[in-house]
């Protein structure tokens, strides 16, 4: 098969499954024929391994449990949540009769 014809350029995304479900149908139906394109996978797949154990560990601040917590009790209309998704603020805005 020429290069050109191969989905080379989705492998790295499946292989850290983070493709949208258009990528991830052609990238599948393409892998499920192509030996070749299962090898490179199989390699990207070894370096996402690798890639986890690159990173040391890391404690986070103590300031991100305060912060985590202070959102958790303030709910999602609480401080913060102008910054937020912007789908969630148009939900809020709505009045209740008219939510899904």
């Amino acid at each position: 098969m020429p290069e050109d014809t191969h989905p080379t350029e989705l492998l790295p995304g499946y292989a850290l499954g983070c493709l949208d479900r258009t990528d991830l149908i052609a990238a599948a139906s393409h892998l499920a024929e192509c030996a070749s394109c299962q090898e490179r996978l199989r390699e990207y797949r070894e370096l996402v391994g690798f890639l986890a154990e690159a990173v040391p560990p890391r404690d986070p601040p103590p300031s991100l449990r305060r912060r985590f917590m202070e959102r958790l009790r303030s709910g999602p209309g609480g401080p913060g949540a102008e910054r937020g998704d912007p789908d969630l603020a148009r939900a809020k805005a709505r009045p209740a009769a008219n939510r899904p």
